[in-house]
């Protein structure tokens, strides 16, 4: 009814359903639906609004955004612990007794980070690493909106961590203790950077209010964004949607660097995916960290809405 996010395991799909509040199961084989774990509440085996979902390590880790809390259940989905942390809804990856995520979070002495390594193997969560410092001054209201949200992912062998914002092809390369390694990229030819506008100047004073909602879609249709970072097993794939005014559809591009951030592929544009006249089309990326991309295509502007899965199979 509301996908949040797909995390791919085994020979299953698992979508977040932040309406129903609940984890809906799927087969890769033939696209059935196998089970459903969870229900609308905040007990056990209860989810208000599930957003990000990450497996790794033993783990199934939720990200319930109606609770502000990472509930982590086992292979089973036994609960193994819960804890409180304030939340914008940003993705998250779990390595062994560890969340690293990209959320944006401030010190007591008032210093801005992006991205936290947060430890819960004893029995109480705390951060042991900031990641990204968050540069921008609270009266910088442009940059803050255009770099809040990010994407983030591990090396299969867990060597290096990365991460990406939204607005601009710049990838960040962590150790696995969070220690800055290199930055990489740089926006391709097909990129329309983002820009100040009247519509954005409506959006940012309607807010949530109907007309900055349509403000804020407009304005957005005016420029590309990144939507998924995916680590595979010989590279990084990066998503990239960027509205076709002529067609009047969102297209998705994939390109592709190795680890040390060396352009493999320009971008290769995926012409299965867009839907025309779907001007708030949503694309939810993730991957089997081998040699396989997983796209969920949310087109919620018809009656009722229309999701559809797709599968890249990638040769790097």
């Amino acid at each position: 009814m509301r996908p949040g996010d797909i995390e791919v395991s085994g020979e299953k799909l698992f979508v977040t359903d932040r309406a129903s509040g609940n984890i809906k199961i799927y087969s890769l084989k033939d696209g059935t639906l196998d089970s459903t774990f969870g229900r609308k509440g905040a007990g056990p085996g209860e989810f208000i609004s599930p957003n990000y979902v990450e497996i790794a390590d033993g783990k199934i880790c939720v990200q319930d955004m109606g609770q502000l809390k990472y509930i982590i259940h086992d292979e089973n989905f036994n609960e193994i612990t819960r804890f409180f942390f304030l939340m914008g809804g940003e993705p998250f990856i779990i390595d062994d007794n560890r969340i690293i995520n990209y959320e944006y979070f401030r010190h007591e002495d008032g210093k801005e980070f992006k991205g936290a390594i947060i430890d819960f193997s004893g029995g109480k969560a705390k951060i042991i690493k900031e990641l990204r410092p968050y540069p921008y001054s609270k009266d910088d209201s442009w940059n803050r909106v255009v770099s809040m949200k990010g994407f983030i992912d591990i090396q299969g062998d867990k060597k290096s961590i990365y991460l990406v914002d939204e607005n601009k092809v710049e990838i960040y390369k962590y150790n696995r203790e969070g220690e800055f390694q290199k930055k990489f990229g740089e926006n391709p030819g097909y990129f329309r950077a983002a820009q100040k506008t009247s519509d954005y100047e409506t959006y940012r004073k309607w807010g949530r209010a109907p007309e900055g909602i349509a403000a804020g879609r407009r304005w957005m249709r005016n420029f590309s964004w990144i939507t998924g970072l995916s680590a595979l097993k010989n590279g990084l794939s990066l998503a990239i949607k960027t509205f076709e005014s002529n067609e009047k559809k969102w297209e998705l591009y994939l390109r592709f660097y190795d680890f040390e951030g060396n352009l493999l592929e320009e971008g290769i544009k995926l012409k299965e995916v867009g839907t025309p006249l779907a001007e708030d089309e949503r694309f939810i990326i993730d991957s089997n960290n081998k040699d396989c991309v997983f796209i969920l295509e949310c087109n919620e502007d018809i009656d009722p809405p229309q999701y559809t899965f797709y599968v890249y199979k990638i040769n790097l």
